[in-house]
């Protein structure tokens, strides 16, 4: 990538180049980008063999922050037909330590990459001498990958208690009993239901339910 930000970002260079090691693609771009004075955010979408589709500038900023909607870093990668995306943003005053604004961008966009099938790769920072990876810097890839797995967790004991919270559960009679034979479990239950007399209502009522008018009453003769 030559020129900075006075070469098309779409037509940098870095078409088709494979991205192994997103590090080692920041590094590169730190004499490209690090001298810019303000900051700039980009994102590469890549395709399932993780080359580079283009380099997509999503926004520029001022000397200290940029700001853009959410689904700007998206929009572009999925009319592209990307798998995934890196996304690149520069500190141009200095120093590589993410801000919290910055943990919580990259926070937001690993759950929505989550939810709408994409993989946000990398988040790097630049600054005019160097290079930070976000992904092998902090946990927050960790920290969404567990949150992923306990998510589906939750989800599978929930539909699992959605299932035999009520079937499943022991029938007692209203003395406390559970009236000789077990009853736990989902086939103790429906046998429950189909033996107990008890918890029958009345035949009248369930015809006057179901009719919407009284039984009708025989004389005696």
């Amino acid at each position: 990538m030559t020129g900075g930000l006075d070469a098309p970002p779409r037509e940098s260079g870095l078409r088709g180049r494979l991205v192994n090691d997103p590090q080692l693609l920041g590094d590169e771009l730190v004499e490209a980008l690090g001298p810019y004075p303000l900051e700039v955010f980009l994102v590469f979408p890549l395709d399932e063999d993780s080359r580079i589709i283009e380099c997509t500038l999503v926004a520029v900023g001022s000397a200290d922050r940029v700001t853009f909607p959410a689904r700007a870093v998206w929009d572009r990668a999925i009319a592209l037909g990307a798998s995934k995306i890196v996304m690149l943003h520069t500190h141009p005053m200095g120093g590589l330590t993410p801000t919290v604004s910055d943990l919580a961008q990259t926070r937001r966009h690993l759950e929505v990459g989550r939810n709408i099938g994409l993989e946000l790769v990398d988040h790097l920072i630049i600054d005019p001498e160097a290079c930070r990876s976000l992904r092998q810097s902090t946990d927050l890839w960790l920290e969404q990958e567990l949150k992923a797995q306990d998510s589906g967790w939750t989800r599978k004991r929930s539909l699992a208690s959605g299932f035999g919270a009520r079937s499943c559960s022991p029938i007692r009679s209203k003395s406390g009993s559970n009236g000789g034979a077990s009853r736990g479990g989902c086939g103790g239950f429906s046998a429950g239901l189909s033996s107990s007399r008890s918890m029958r209502p009345p035949r009248r009522f369930i015809i006057r339910d179901y009719r919407a008018r009284p039984a009708v009453q025989r004389q005696p003769r």
